[in-house]
């Protein structure tokens, strides 16, 4: 989460919020202790191809 934060330029608070508020929708789902993965199908290639 620190690096999120960092690349956010958020407080580790802040994105800790925003990580549980994207769980909780079912955008990313954490398989294991410090790991996210997205779950909505394809939205890591969108993001990688527009980011």
């Amino acid at each position: 989460m620190a690096d999120v934060s960092e690349r956010m330029k958020v407080t580790p608070d802040y994105a800790q919020k925003y990580r549980k508020r994207l769980i909780d929708t079912g955008v990313i789902e954490a398989p294991r202790r410090g790991y996210v993965s997205f779950a909505v199908p394809y939205l890591a290639d969108y993001l990688r191809r527009e980011g």
